[in-house]
């Protein structure tokens, strides 16, 4: 990454504004509106049962299977029509540490390791019990999909290669297949042989009970269509529903403006958050997602709005990968740029500080991306933390068409060029970004960056 952090922005230069997006599916649904606490429900019918599970993507139906396989009497709620339309089918895979196919190989991932590892890479501002649990029984969770006759390829199999190919890698469970074909997979695992699981599809859990002391005993369940409403009373309840990135109110709350073009269904709208709040949970510290690892992208484009990972339907979307120049909206530098480019995973959270972001890059920058493939450009530490499905998009890839994505780019109004730097910063409102750009390569040139401490070579 040296010689293109060495790089110098003075004549020529673009700026290129770009939301930070999750995205490997990409498509955006408006979130509909939780049920207040305080509204009331026609309770027309009551059940007992063991356990209710709300949420039946895949962690949902790993706690289905683990309750029934210990002889609970389970029944799952979800808004959506059937598992081939949750977010269970559509994910790229999960990160585990000692799984069966981990430990039956000579190098893996140790749980000591892993727990220190993503302890200090969050800042320890992860909440610890919860990453220990994580940690401790995640591999246990996907051995149980694994033994089941769930289809999946193992990255760290590749032991030749295991040192280089990145964390996310080494602990990489990855789906080998998506859509209809593995939501027929999970439903043989979860309706097949578990005949004490009863899935309730197009019901959402609309208030969690507690009892006198407190403790949460039940759920009202309802048609997502609306209508009548059951009592389920329960031993357990676990809440699966996901995060709130399909609800825009929550997004701007949590995200400073930030527009989110989120993966998944438009049941992660946040629902289940505000239920376990209700009954007392406190929201976690960390609301972070990471950034799309295929790039950006911005929802003024024409065409699909971000990056794409079967296939790069827009080059300027990878420009953040690439480790150049970033400025937030008052045009100031905001986080080392070399990690967006090595520790892709990590850069979620500043990257939602602010609505946007711009990349600033000159003619010479993007000349080199046009004859230089993205894997080479970026090279092998960058490449190896990335997931495996970016990796095989990235992998031949040149970005032969960036200067006609950026001339559309400025058609649609998220991309501005300039021959001074005084000028570009006229065009994008960005008044502070002559005087950071050139500090920046000031930096460069004095091979030492005071500011955000990265490394220039």
């Amino acid at each position: 990454m040296n010689e293109f952090s060495r790089r110098s922005f003075l004549k020529g230069s673009a700026a290129l504004a770009g939301t930070a997006l999750l995205s490997t599916i990409g498509f955006s649904a408006s979130a509909e509106e939780a049920v207040s606490a305080e509204e009331s429900f026609n309770i027309t019918s009551t059940e007992e049962t063991d356990v209710v599970v709300v949420g039946m993507g895949v962690s949902g139906i790993v706690a289905m299977c683990g309750a029934a396989d210990k002889g609970a009497k389970v029944i799952g709620l979800d808004p959506a029509t059937g598992f081939a339309a949750t977010n269970a089918c559509s994910t790229a895979g999960a990160w585990a540490v000692g799984t069966k196919p981990q430990l039956a190989c000579e190098k893996h991932l140790e749980k000591e390791w892993a727990f220190k590892f993503l302890n200090e890479a969050t800042h320890f501002q992860s909440n610890a019990k919860t990453l220990s649990a994580m940690i401790n029984e995640g591999g246990r969770a996907i051995d149980l999909l694994i033994d089941s006759g769930m289809s999946f390829f193992f990255p760290f199999e590749d032991q030749e290669h295991y040192d280089d190919m990145g964390v996310l890698n080494q602990g990489g469970h990855v789906w080998s297949v998506f859509g209809l074909e593995r939501g027929k997979q999970f439903e043989d695992l979860v309706i097949g042989p578990r005949t004490n699981i009863e899935t309730r599809w197009k019901t959402r859990a609309v208030k969690l009970l507690k009892s006198d002391d407190g403790s949460v005993c039940g759920v009202l369940a309802q048609s997502v269509e609306g209508g009548d409403v059951t009592q389920i009373n329960c031993k357990s309840v676990v809440v699966c529903t996901g995060g709130f990135i399909q609800n825009p109110e929550m997004v701007a709350r949590y995200y400073a403006g930030a527009k989110m073009l989120g993966p998944g269904n438009k049941y992660n709208d946040g629902s289940g958050i505000k239920l376990c709040q209700e009954v007392g949970a406190q929201i976690g510290k960390n609301f972070s997602t990471s950034t799309n690892e295929g790039g950006s992208g911005n929802e003024k484009a024409s065409g699909l709005p971000y990056a794409g990972t079967a296939g790069i339907n827009n080059g300027l979307f990878c420009l953040p990968l690439f480790g150049t120049l970033f400025l937030d909206s008052e045009g100031v530098r905001f986080l080392d740029e070399s990690k967006m480019c090595e520790q892709t995973m990590y850069c979620g959270e500043p990257l939602l500080r602010d609505k946007e972001f711009y990349v600033i890059a000159d003619q010479a920058y993007l000349e080199k991306l046009k004859t230089t493939p993205i894997t080479e450009f970026m090279g092998a530490q960058a490449i190896a933390n990335m997931a495996p499905v970016v990796q095989m998009n990235f992998n031949g890839a040149t970005l032969t068409e960036i200067e006609s994505d950026m001339e559309q780019a400025i058609q649609d109004g998220y991309a501005w060029k300039a021959d001074t730097l005084e000028e570009l910063r006229d065009k994008t409102g960005l008044e502070n970004l002559a005087e950071s750009v050139q500090k920046y390569n000031e930096a460069v040139a004095s091979g030492s960056d005071t500011e955000m401490y990265k490394e220039v070579g």
